[in-house]
């Protein structure tokens, strides 16, 4: 028996499920800032300022709370605020 199953709905939408649902990640291609969902991943430097492509799309998308909540780790850890292997959680807005 697989640990994860893998399901593609169509050629946008693939879903990830752990055998004893514990966790369904589902991959979507398409506009990100019209989706809903609890998470999303964002590719950044580790001083966590845009770089252009999606990480400058989510800040500019999720706005001022977010762009004041990455300036506030950024001063507090300088260009260290997510080195490799770390994450950070932000609050995002509501749709």
């Amino acid at each position: 028996m697989p640990a994860v199953y893998i399901e593609k709905l169509d050629d946008k939408n693939i879903v990830f499920k752990f055998a004893n649902g514990s966790l369904k990640v589902t991959i979507r291609q398409g506009d990100l800032s019209k989706e809903i969902c609890d998470a999303i991943v964002n590719s950044t430097k580790g001083s966590m300022h845009p770089n252009g492509g999606l990480d400058e799309t989510i800040h500019k998308t999720m706005g001022k709370l977010f762009v004041d909540q990455v300036e506030a780790v950024t001063r507090e850890m300088q260009d260290n605020s997510c080195p490799i292997g770390q994450s950070r959680i932000f609050v995002g807005k509501n749709a």
